[in-house]
């Protein structure tokens, strides 16, 4: 019995080595082969060959670590199936290392740590991480740090959602002239301190996608960072963050920093924060500076020889925290705005509240009413491709979205809309109407419509959306929805289950031309108020059931076109419809080709004055009874029967002609 129970652990915990080792399901073992002279071999294999080095696990160095003179890295084909878990060390401080080939083989799936990766790979002058995938990352300090001679690096794809630690990652990276973090999602980062340290070639940075909220460090970030001429930092959220210290020394290039969403309560080191800002002329703060915890601010403004507020100089025995108010220290008081700014270099077009200036080209306050947004011009729409809703802007309170995003057909992330409080909105008319790129958009419950009163054409030619829940919109005040979701060609899921439309006039063209939708629950509309349906089903050719039991249609006088091209109906019961106020049926039925029967003995045709191409190519059909119709009124029957083919019967009492 104890020979048993001891091989039985002794086989658990060599299964135990076994599944330990990075390995992929066909069981390839990854391992490192130095070949004594300058080249590392990444491959895979059955197993870990005699002298070759065992791929290391999360938080421990490689063996390979200290080979300072390799010059070369190679990812064999055989290394392809391997998933290492962790990049921690790879290459720290391999300074003589020119060329890494094959890198399109690291597979980087199962990947948790890459910091330190290529810290000190001084000669690299390129390097192709474009195909990283970093979807389970949680650690990136150091990763590039001191690749002082690339001259570029393509992050742009990067997924950062799980990453907490972004210290020091591009730090003296000098050669960059460009680096695209635009796409970042740093919410769950709390280190950011030195991240852009020592980045003296970098002329801008795009920050808007940055959530700060978690971070705590930012001391050094942008230290040295001394071609930029501007940073926006608008979107920077810094409630938990105590350590401010050097975070922008030897920003010489900088002219104003608008430091308005700043919320410094918890910061207790600001040692040096402006150290050697010689340019410096303007520091925009809120009330929300508040040095009252700091301790440390040795030399905070040292150096600032062009900083002026008033009639207060740049004083060099004044250089602590003392000064860091705008009523008599160097700070300017903020003239809080929510405005929109658009970017061309970036094409990023930002909602933020921040320090304001009249007149400064490219910025805009909000419209009003049914008055067009000032953004509303061809440079901002056709090439505008993301929009980004600040944290600073969830303070705003726009009271209409007219026109916000008409003909943006570049359009395809639209960042923070959580941030944009609608509460006081009224209009939505043509908000996000022909976004034809754009593929996702999320309007959840933050997403406030409780005084809307016109949505007509809101979502509108926006051809690219596949899903929309709009279960969490409230339209008790609403009025408009024409057009509302009218060519939305590629949507098939549409939720609309908290609509209420007891005030709701005008529903026509609203799922015009919203071809791969197969069902529409539509069991809550109150349509007693709609007078006109023009149009509202048009072209819905994926629809396969329609219920429109509950419609009240007592106010409607215009269904013209309303099913056409309906042509994936097999039944439909208007037996509810009251048409008494109808004056237009030309084209209702138009094209709904697979219908076999169409029960109309409830229809009141008696206002009716147009059914032109009423029933035209409904070739599925045998009998029509049209016995209750009322023709006495109608001016035109044009074709009203053409391209039934398959009809033989024609039920009727008496057909008039005015």
């Amino acid at each position: 019995m104890t020979k048993k129970r001891n091989l039985t652990t002794f086989m658990i915990a060599i299964m135990i080595m076994l599944f330990s080792l990075p390995v992929n399901a066909q069981g390839t073992v990854g391992y490192v082969v130095w070949d004594g002279v300058n080249t590392l071999t990444f491959e895979g294999g059955e197993s870990v060959p005699s002298g070759a080095f065992a791929l290391n696990t999360e938080g421990n160095a490689p063996g390979w670590s200290g080979k300072s003179s390799c010059t070369k890295v190679v990812f064999d084909d055989s290394f392809k199936d391997v998933r290492p878990k962790s990049c921690y060390y790879w290459f720290k401080d391999f300074n003589y290392l020119t060329t890494i080939e094959g890198i399109e083989n690291l597979n980087t799936e199962e990947v948790k740590n890459m910091s330190y990766m290529f810290l000190g790979c001084l000669g690299l002058t390129s390097l192709d991480v474009s195909k990283f995938n970093t979807d389970k990352v949680t650690d990136m300090r150091y990763m590039f740090c001191n690749c002082t001679d690339l001259t570029s690096l393509d992050v742009s794809k990067f997924n950062t959602a799980e990453v907490e630690n972004m210290s020091c990652m591009f730090s003296n990276c000098s050669g960059l002239s460009s680096l695209d973090v635009s796409k970042f999602n740093t919410d769950k980062v709390t280190d950011m301190s030195g991240m852009f340290w020592g980045c003296s070639g970098l002329t801008s940075l795009d920050l808007s996608s940055f959530n700060t909220a978690e971070v705590e460090n930012m001391s050094y970030m942008f230290y040295d960072c001394s071609a930029l001429t501007s940073l926006d930092l608008s979107s920077f959220n810094t409630a938990e963050v105590t350590n401010m210290s050097n975070m922008f020394v030897g920003c010489s290039g900088l002219t104003s920093l608008d430091l308005s969403s700043f919320n410094t309560a918890k910061a207790t080191d600001m040692g040096f924060m402006f150290n050697g800002c010689s340019g410096l002329t303007t520091i925009y703060v809120s009330d929300d500076f508040d040095t009252g915890n700091v301790s440390s601010s040795d030399g905070m403004f040292y150096g600032c020889t062009s900083l002026k507020k008033g009639d207060v100089s740049y004083n060099p025995n004044k250089i602590g925290h003392t000064m860091a108010n705008y009523t008599s220290g160097y700070f300017t008081k903020s003239n809080l705005t929510p405005y929109v700014k658009w970017d061309a270099n970036t094409k990023v077009l930002t909602f933020k509240v921040a320090h304001y200036i009249e007149g400064n080209e490219g910025e805009w306050k909000f419209n009003e009413g049914a008055k067009d947004p000032g953004w509303s011009i061809d440079e901002v729409k056709n090439y505008c491709t993301k929009v980004v809703f600040t944290s600073s802007f969830n303070h705003a309170k726009p009271t209409s979205c007219y026109l916000w995003f008409y003909g943006f057909s570049n359009l395809t992330t639209i960042q923070g809309i959580e941030n944009l409080n609608t509460e006081e909105v009224k209009n939505m008319r043509y908000m996000f109407s022909d976004c034809s790129n754009l593929r996702s958009l999320t309007l959840s419950s933050f997403f406030n419509t409780a005084n809307v009163t016109d949505m007509s054409s809101m979502f509108r030619g926006c051809s690219s959306l596949t899903s929309l829940d709009l279960s969490k919109f409230n339209t008790d005040k609403v009025e408009n929805m024409s057009s509302m979701f009218n060519g939305c060609s590629d949507l098939e899921n549409l939720t609309l289950s908290s609509f209420n439309t007891d005030k709701v006039k005008d529903m026509s063209s609203m799922f015009s031309s919203c071809q791969k939708l197969t069902s529409l629950n539509l069991s809550n509309f109150n349509t007693s108020n709609v007078t006109n349906m023009f149009q509202m089903f048009y072209e819905c050719s994926g629809l396969t059931s329609l219920d429109l039991s509950k419609f009240n249609t007592a106010n409607v006088t215009n269904m013209n076109n309303m099913f056409y091209g309906c042509g994936g109906l097999t039944a439909l019961d208007l037996s509810s419809f009251n048409t008494a106020n109808v004056t237009d049926m030309s084209c209702m039925f138009c094209w709904c080709s697979r219908l076999t029967s169409l029960a109309l003995s409830s229809f009141n045709t008696a206002n009716v004055e147009y059914m032109s191409y009423m029933f035209y190519g409904c070739s599925g059909l045998n009998s029509l009874n049209l016995s209750s119709f009322k023709t006495a009124n109608v001016k035109n029957m044009n074709f009203m029967f053409n391209g039934c083919s398959g009809l033989t019967k024609i039920y009727v009492v008496l057909l008039q002609f005015s």
